[in-house]
């Protein structure tokens, strides 16, 4: 199979697979499953099945020595780890400014805090099953193809766009989901999946973006409400500019993306790609 065949294949499965998970959560008919910590995926399992279809039809072959999984450091992921909180600072003090944003009385605040530190280490290696997944496809398969046939800036927008529709159907409810949470949503997912690519590009590991990711899902829903998940957060707001989701920190995350590959003396390409 020729890559470009490989990666036409692997857009329209994706895409596929969230129309079909699109279509399970109309009929709430559920596609994660549990074990114990654990985290089974429908979505993702469908992906592992086609490449493990294509490996065994020597179409396809991958490694954990190419994803160059060992490359991990502990200050940038730390860094990662922390940074949306930053950014929600900054979305909370322009909040507050312009009179936006509601502190809402949360009770036991400081039970709360601390469970969410305890969480940390359990939720950094049982979401191997699903983030970690996500990274590897999106931001090691998917993007690496389409270098070979785009430019940069293309092949990051195409991959994002293409994750963004995957991980779309997470928390969706029909009922309540009208055309500006969806937008809001898309977008929030869409320029996670830029700032991601551009951080694996900066340093050729995927840890980076679980890092990031993995502080997202654990500060978001506790700072500011969510148009996704029902949670108790330190503040409230009615404007879709300032939720967890919302347009202003999508906007600076896509500002950050951009600088920090602009500030690199010598932007890094991948060296590594699947085989063929």
């Amino acid at each position: 199979m020729s890559e470009s065949k490989f990666l036409l294949y692997f857009i329209f499965f994706a895409l596929v697979i969230s129309l079909i998970s699109l279509i399970f959560q109309y009929f709430e008919i559920p596609f994660l499953f549990y074990i114990w910590e654990i985290t089974l995926d429908f979505r993702l399992i469908a992906l592992v099945g086609f490449l493990f279809f294509l490996y065994k039809e020597k179409h396809f072959s991958i490694s954990l020595e190419s994803i160059n999984i060992h490359n991990w450091n502990w200050k940038v992921n730390v860094g990662l780890f922390f940074f949306p909180l930053i950014i929600y600072i900054v979305v909370i003090g322009v909040g507050y400014v312009f009179k936006l944003l509601i502190p809402n009385q949360v009770e036991n605040k400081l039970t709360l805090v601390l469970a969410s530190l305890f969480d940390i280490p359990a939720i950094y290696v049982f979401s191997v099953t699903t983030i970690f997944l996500e990274e590897i496809f999106f931001r090691y398969i998917l993007l690496n193809s389409l270098f070979k046939f785009q430019s940069q800036l293309r092949a990051i927008f195409i991959s994002s766009l293409v994750w963004s529709f995957f991980s779309l159907t997470d928390n969706i409810n029909f009922e309540q989901f009208g055309v500006e949470n969806f937008s809001v949503l898309l977008f929030s997912k869409f320029s996670i999946g830029v700032f991601c690519s551009f951080l694996y590009l900066r340093y050729l590991t995927l840890w980076v973006g679980y890092s990031f990711r993995i502080g997202l899902m654990l500060t978001s829903s506790l700072l500011l409400r969510s148009i996704v998940i029902d949670s108790d957060p330190f503040f409230t707001t009615k404007s879709t500019f300032f939720v967890a989701e919302g347009w202003l920190f999508s906007l600076i995350l896509l500002l950050v993306a951009f600088f920090v590959v602009k500030q690199s003396n010598s932007p890094k390409f991948p060296v590594i790609s699947p085989d063929f």
